[in-house]
């Protein structure tokens, strides 16, 4: 859960009146992380994009690399193709193809169906960016 790890540094001062709540916020994250990847290793893939869902109403969540790759997963197993798409194109923008590396490759190869990818699995070069929907 390293990936979790990164806490935005606030100042102690009135843009910030209660730095308690950064701890709670990041344990919240933390928390719904570890209860989403459970259940999506388990096979509870409901119960892990419930969970996954909840943390991604936390600040400072959305961005997360491992919670759009899980979320995404999660959303591909219950048949959401279209969520999966969405939060395993985030994880790949933001980590490339290095975060799939341990994960199953029908991940991959699905993200591929959706996205413009170049021949080693990353961006494509030619025509338009792979990220640009216009």
């Amino acid at each position: 859960m390293a990936l979790l790890d990164q806490r935005r540094p606030y100042p102690r001062d009135e843009s910030n009146p209660i730095p308690e709540l950064d701890d709670a916020i990041h344990d919240q994250i933390t928390s719904s992380c570890q209860t989403g990847d459970v259940s999506f290793v388990s096979g509870d893939y409901s119960g892990g994009a419930e969970a996954l869902s909840d943390a991604m109403h936390c600040p400072d969540a959305i961005g997360n690399p491992f919670l759009h790759l899980r979320l995404g997963q999660c959303q591909f197993e219950l048949g959401n193709v279209d969520l999966a798409a969405d939060e395993l194109t985030r994880a790949f923008a933001i980590e490339g193809e290095v975060i799939f590396a341990t994960e199953d490759p029908k991940y991959m190869r699905f993200l591929g169906t959706k996205i413009n990818m170049g021949a080693n699995g990353g961006p494509s070069t030619s025509g338009k960016p792979w990220w640009r929907f216009w």
